[in-house]
């Protein structure tokens, strides 16, 4: 190889499909303690469970994708995340990384670029995990132990997606699994109107000016329009994008909204 990579993704074996062609190269470690890897496929080769069966004779049960080739990796992981997440030889934990890790970097490319492509492909994404957190409560706790401790936009954005879709299962019966998605949609987009912010408010490390604070308190508008305008929202996605910040007592933002107006 001309160039040989210095950071890997891992990746549980199973999370491979079987019978088709993978569009990165494999990487198996051979030594834990020096992280020593080797080549082990090229992208493009064919992957079946002989290829699998091979593997895991040898005691392979994890494989490394480089990390220059993430978008590649990102986007088969989207392709195949409704498989990803029914199949029950991957590990409960397992799923919700690659959900945890394949949201975040989608919100992070949505927050960068509020387009109607990246947006589209967050809300499969977003469905998904919805469907993992009404199905699998195990994976849910893992969801919930990974929420980052760290306050970036897109991963406060995931860390409430994830937080009140559970939420919302325990505390609503008798809703529909269509409306637990538009739901979810809403939660985990609740801040996108923040990709309208100047970054050196967002980013600001110490109190806001009062004229920065008002252009702060636009994002939920912001964040209505950017959804209404590539027609993605429907009313519960909008009231959640728009009233989050409301409060019962008529001091939040950004109408002043209080008690019945808000909405449930």
């Amino acid at each position: 190889m001309n160039t040989v990579p210095t950071k890997y993704i891992p990746l549980d074996l199973y999370v491979l499909r079987l019978d088709c062609i993978k569009p990165f190269d494999l990487y198996v470690r051979i030594d834990r303690y020096r992280e020593k890897y080797v080549l082990y496929s090229r992208a493009g080769a064919y992957f079946n469970s002989r290829v699998r069966q091979q593997l895991l004779m040898n005691n392979v049960t994890t494989v490394y994708i480089p990390d220059e080739q993430r978008d590649l990796y990102q986007q088969y992981v989207e392709d195949n995340l409704p498989h990803i997440v029914t199949d029950t030889l991957i590990k409960p934990a397992e799923k919700s990384r690659i959900v945890y890790d394949s949201s975040t970097y989608l919100m992070r490319r949505l927050f960068e670029e509020p387009r109607a492509e990246i947006i589209s492909r967050a809300k499969k994404t977003v469905n998904t995990v919805v469907k993992l957190i009404l199905t699998d409560r195990g994976a849910t706790n893992h969801l919930i132990r990974l929420t980052e401790h760290d306050y970036y936009t897109y991963t406060h954005s995931i860390n409430v997606g994830v937080f009140s879709v559970a939420f919302a299962r325990d505390l609503l019966h008798g809703v529909s699994e269509r409306d637990f998605y538009e739901l979810g949609l809403g939660f985990f987009l609740h801040d996108i109107g923040k990709a309208s912010i100047p970054l050196e408010i967002l980013n600001k490390p110490g109190p806001l000016t009062a004229e920065e604070w008002e252009i702060m308190k636009t994002h939920p508008e912001n964040g209505y329009r950017i959804l209404s305008d590539l027609g993605f929202i429907r009313e519960e996605s909008a009231a959640i994008v728009l009233q989050h910040h409301e409060r019962m007592s008529g001091s939040g933002y950004p109408r002043g909204l209080r008690g019945d107006q808000i909405h449930p």
